[in-house]
């Protein structure tokens, strides 16, 4: 215990030395721009408040709707007891970030979380606050006489695409360092995390993704193409954390931009030193294949629309993929009771994310290969003057078993946002959904529930320049 003590105090004086230069260097250049117009005119400052709250009404366990298939794995919580839901959780969440020149910027977000209104105003273990924080920079060199545009992030990562960082760490919230080259029409990128257990809850240790791509146009300039190959590693360990593994896995990705409305996306990856199968050859493969349809209808009305289709080999998704150690011992995520003070903070933010992760599909393992077909849908069209409304529509069709021609089982989420726009930057309203949160797996998935849930949230973005703070 000591020792680990030790390694643990070492580590948070480097990383508060790394922050803290960093802080310095922006408040320098914050001093110098009080006597700098031009300064002033390149450091911007973004600020951006957050504030939800969620209302849940009565529901008990019955009111779930699970797969069969991946029921019988799950441990059995009890909705009315542990779910912040139940209790009015509420969740305020103020951000800051400071740009220069648009090429250097630091990147704050604090939560500040209530879980319950049920357990009163003081009760510890159901207030929570967590920082997330990133640093990056945007900007150009001259490698080889030509121009290259050099993109870096260091930090919190959130919500990112299949594109850019494959079918395992798109849509979640992860600490790491991401790097991309650009140089005419040839692209480097590079992701990195360290111990993505922590991320997900998967045994999954180190995540290494290397791509390399080519973009490509007609000679009419009216289509667009990319190709890349990527290649990727990630470190293994069992659960009893007694054996180390090494899995690399190598595949191509392909997307056509027909015009400014309409994308294709195909990716494809192999796992190359996984179980071999000889009467399930595909089980080491997965695929993507998606469509995004995005058009203004009108000056008041948006549309998108993105079926997919998707395909995980068993292998791919179930060599050592068990539920994990250390990250969540006794419960799979802290949701506010103290006794299970030892499991990690599952924030309320993520109620308000996509289901569709790389987890959700893990809680397959036990079943054969399987094949998803998705449908994303969301709109927002103006009702009345300054009043607006939101839908998001997302569909799963999964089946578990190729010998069985009728084994399908359906998910339909709905969301919808009733908001007002009282000026510009601020919106408040009501938010009226059927997904939960999912507390029975190794990590954050969702519940279709049978009955809708009801909160009230209102947000605000805006933005200024230093130039107005800093007045001669």
């Amino acid at each position: 215990m000591c020792r680990i003590f030790k390694f643990g105090t070492i580590y948070f004086i480097r990383y508060m030395k790394k922050l803290l230069l960093l802080i310095l260097i922006f408040l320098s250049e914050l001093v110098n721009a009080q006597d700098s117009i031009k300064i002033n005119d390149n450091i911007h400052i973004d600020f951006g408040l957050t504030f939800r709250q969620l209302y849940q009404t009565a529901t008990v366990n019955e009111d779930r709707i699970i797969d069969p298939a991946v029921n019988n794995h799950r441990l059995k919580d009890t909705l009315e007891y542990f779910s912040p839901f139940f209790h009015c959780a509420t969740y305020v969440s103020p951000s800051f970030k400071i740009s220069y020149k648009d090429k250097l910027y630091l990147n704050f977000i604090t939560y500040f979380e209530h879980r319950g209104w049920s357990n009163g105003s003081y009760d510890q273990g159901m207030n929570r606050v967590f920082s997330e924080f990133s640093f990056g920079i945007n900007d150009s060199i001259k490698l080889f006489k030509t121009k290259t545009s050099v993109n870096l992030l260091v930090g919190n990562m959130f919500n990112e695409n299949e594109e850019e960082f494959g079918v395992k760490a798109y849509n979640i919230d992860m600490q790491g360092i991401k790097f991309k080259a650009q140089m005419k029409d040839y692209s480097l990128n590079l992701l990195y995390s360290s111990d993505f257990m922590q991320q997900m809850g998967l045994l999954i240790d180190e995540y290494i993704r290397v791509q390399l791509g080519k973009n490509m146009k007609t000679k009419s300039g009216k289509m667009r193409s990319s190709f890349s190959l990527s290649f990727d590693y990630n470190g293994m360990i069992d659960s009893n954390r007694m054996n180390r593994y090494n899995r690399f896995s190598s595949g191509l990705q392909y997307s056509v931009l027909f015009d400014n409305n309409l994308k294709m996306y195909f990716l494809t990856d192999y796992l190359l030193n996984g179980r071999y199968n000889s009467s399930n050859p595909a089980s080491n493969f997965t695929v993507l294949l998606k469509l995004h349809y995005m058009k203004l209808l009108s000056k008041n009305t948006s549309f998108s629309i993105v079926p997919k289709l998707r395909f995980f080999g068993n292998n791919y998704i179930s060599e050592n993929y068990e539920n994990g150690f250390g990250l969540y011992p006794y419960r799979y995520r802290y949701i506010g009771n103290p006794r299970y003070s030892y499991s990690i903070l599952y924030p309320l933010k993520s109620y308000f994310r996509d289901v569709s992760q790389y987890a959700f599909y893990t809680e397959y393992r036990h079943s054969n290969n399987i094949l998803s077909l998705e449908l994303d849908v969301h709109t927002d069209f103006l009702i009345f003057r300054n009043i607006r409304n939101e839908v998001k529509l997302e569909t799963f069709s999964i089946k578990r078993d190729f010998r069985d021609r009728n084994d399908f089982f359906s998910y339909i989420f709905i969301s919808n946002f009733l908001y007002i726009n009282l000026y510009e930057g601020f919106k408040g309203g009501i938010y009226i959904s059927n997904k939960q949160m999912n507390q029975d797996v190794q990590y954050q998935t969702f519940y279709q529930m049978k009955y809708p849930y009801i909160g009230f949230y209102f947000i605000y973005n805006g933005n200024f320049k230093l130039k107005n703070i800093f007045k001669e």
